[in-house]
């Protein structure tokens, strides 16, 4: 029996100041994905910088203030999903029709959802949550 094909690798155009550089990605939904954050030199050399962001696929933007390990933007990516905005909305007037489409409590959420901080505690958010433990 033959051996099934790997998954594709998702991708997304990451807009920097030197330029678009293509990575790899987990996607949230259509719309946004959570992309590794990495530095680049002024002759492009590239390097990741251990941590992971918010970006709106479209247009390449950073979508979160700030980044965070891979679980924090998962957790932030769940909620995201949660608001069940019309993400459709988001490109138009720079993001201005998306967050008049919202009430006030997704806006709160929407504000404390982008912001992803690296001071978070590596080591416990890298635990599994009190459901998921092992007793």
């Amino acid at each position: 029996m033959d051996e099934p094909a790997p998954a594709p690798l998702a991708t997304a155009a990451v807009y920097t100041n030197s330029g678009t550089v293509v990575v790899p990605c987990e996607p949230i939904n259509e719309w946004l994905a959570i992309t590794p954050v990495f530095s680049m030199d002024m002759d492009g050399k590239t390097w990741l910088d251990g941590t992971f962001s918010i970006t709106h696929l479209p247009t390449g933007q950073a979508f979160s203030e700030g980044s965070g390990c891979i679980n924090c933007c998962r957790r932030a990516a769940a909620g995201l999903l949660a608001l069940d905005a019309d993400w459709s909305l988001l490109p138009g007037t720079n993001g201005a029709e998306f967050v008049a489409s919202l009430d006030e409590h997704q806006k709160f959420e929407l504000s404390t959802l982008r912001e992803l901080d690296w001071s978070c505690d590596a080591d416990y958010c890298d635990e599994p949550d009190d459901e998921e433990a092992v007793s």
